[in-house]
């Protein structure tokens, strides 16, 4: 049998059985799978594992911690089945709603009330999403070799597969490493970023520098380049510093979530804008997620181009910053190109009378 159906009849399994797992696959790495049996809690120190941190933290959407108690090598044999009540699929937003919204943020930014902020939206499907969940997983890896692909779950609060271009915090021992990731054009357009894309990725590089500040980190940002993701670019600086304890580096975690490229600047004003512009919680969408190893290193990404999985729907999230010159259709035109690294992966399997 190989690797990726190995894979697949895993994941497969934990699905149906209603059990917390991971898989995910970082660029040109393997797949690696975790499954936990015990009841979830905490992580403590020297805990191999998946970590996922919702944009915002509540009572009801909580940081979670799957352990890998048991890998592809030591796949228990004889699985009990749970049952579990699922949760329910987040509000819809169409295109009027997100006309209303972006337009009070856009008038609220020419009055200099603040600098940015990043308006989601979701785009839901109905479709056997349960029973296609693994082989989306394994599309994405094959189809997107520079993306994180992951997919977790966690029975009664969330299911969510993704490929993700961002990059939130990277940590070996010694050195941090994240990544000042804004902007969009199409892949395929040929024009110069604009100087409002810019503008609105150096925001997010100054903020990210920082606080790395803050925490009296040395900062060293790369050049200016583009990074490829999927069906679109971005504009993207490496930010890096050396030297870092693990509590310096946990620290850092604290003080880069949520950044102004899925959250707006300032901070505080543009969660306040946005909470109320959206009028539904994002869940696990622009928070993050990624592996922690024994030794307490980790790798850590944002979770962009992302999708929440019911057993019967999918509801996909994207998002697209606003500053002043913002125009709302463009915009909207963004999300949806975004929205096309997932929507490749499932089209085919979808009619019309699903949307």
């Amino acid at each position: 049998m190989t690797r990726q159906i190995e894979i697949e009849e895993a994941i497969r399994v934990a699905i149906d059985n209603n059990l917390p797992f991971y898989a995910y696959r970082k660029p040109d790495e393997d797949i690696e799978f975790g499954l936990q049996l015990s009841p979830l809690c905490e992580r403590k120190s020297g805990e191999k594992g998946f970590v996922v941190s919702p944009f915002l933290q509540t009572p009801e959407i909580p940081n979670l911690f799957i352990k890998q108690e048991y890998s592809l090598n030591n796949f228990p044999v004889n699985i009990q089945k749970r049952e579990v009540i699922y949760p329910a699929e987040n509000t819809e937003i169409e295109f009027s709603q997100y006309k209303e919204s972006a337009s009070k943020l856009i008038a609220d930014m020419e009055q200099g009330r603040y600098q940015k902020a990043v308006l989601s939206r979701t785009i839901g499907f109905k479709i056997d999403a349960h029973e296609k969940a693994p082989q989306w997983f394994l599309s994405l890896c094959n189809n997107y070799p520079n993306a994180y692909i992951y997919i977790f779950s966690v029975p009664q609060i969330a299911t969510w597969i993704g490929a993700t271009p961002e990059k939130l915090l990277e940590y070996d021992g010694d050195r941090v490493t994240t990544m000042a990731l804004a902007a969009t054009r199409r892949a395929d357009e040929l024009r110069d970023f604009t100087p409002k894309e810019e503008r609105e990725q150096q925001i997010v590089a100054e903020y990210i520098i920082d606080k790395f500040n803050e925490i009296a980190l040395q900062s060293s940002p790369s050049p200016r380049f583009v990074k490829k993701a999927g069906p679109v670019e971005h504009l993207c600086n490496i930010i890096s510093a050396t030297g870092v304890a693990y509590d310096k580096a946990q620290q850092l975690i604290a003080l880069l979530h949520p950044t102004p490229a899925v959250a707006g600047t300032p901070l505080n004003m543009a969660l306040d804008a946005i909470s109320k512009a959206e009028k539904r919680p994002r869940r696990y969408y622009s928070g993050y997620l990624g592996e922690v190893e024994e030794n307490n290193t980790f790798s850590l990404f944002v979770n962009l181009r992302s999708m929440e999985i019911f057993p019967d729907r999918v509801q996909l999230y994207v998002g697209g910053g606003l500053t002043s010159q913002s125009q709302v259709e463009a915009e909207w035109n963004e999300t949806e190109h975004k929205a096309q690294t997932l929507l490749k992966t499932i089209k085919g399997q979808l009619s019309n009378d699903n949307r």
